[in-house]
Parts: C-alpha cells; sequence; structure tokens
C-alpha cells in the first residue's frame, strides 16, 4: 500500500473527507494542525475535541465516554 506524503494534507481536504460541511452545519471544522473542532455557537468560537478528551483523561476517566455540547444541542435545527 502507498502513503501519500505528508504534504498532500491539508485542512481543507479533511474536511472533505470528513463531510462537515454536508452534515456539520457550520459546527464541525479542522484546524491548520488537523485536529477536529466544535463550534457550538456556530461562530469564530472553537474547542478542540482531543483537548476535551486529554483533560477527560486526567481526571482518570475511561474510554468510551460520550463528548455532549450543550450550546451544540439547543443550536442544531433539527426537522419536525
Amino acid at each position: 500500500m502507498k502513503s501519500k506524503s505528508a504534504s498532500a494534507w491539508s485542512a481543507a481536504k479533511s474536511e472533505e473527507l470528513y463531510g462537515f460541511k454536508r452534515w456539520g452545519a457550520g459546527h464541525y471544522s479542522v484546524d491548520s494542525e488537523g485536529f477536529v473542532n466544535v463550534h457550538p455557537q456556530a461562530d469564530d468560537r472553537s474547542i478542540r475535541v482531543l483537548d476535551v478528551v486529554s483533560e477527560a483523561l486526567g481526571m482518570s476517566l475511561k474510554a468510551p465516554m460520550v463528548i455532549r455540547f450543550q450550546d451544540l444541542l439547543r443550536r442544531m435545527n433539527f426537522p419536525d
């Protein structure tokens, strides 16, 4: 199996691969370092998911875990 060059990677390609623009309603993105971010208010403020996981592990929580972003659930437009 051939491996792709790291220089061929981009945040835009990752967002396309994950389909954030199709289903994320502006609430998800990939930052310049390649980490997934959540935007609970669909604005410029973001939370790096890995930071949340790292903090939970630091509190001795174990995987698997459910991460809930309260403001995200409030802002999502679910069909009636």
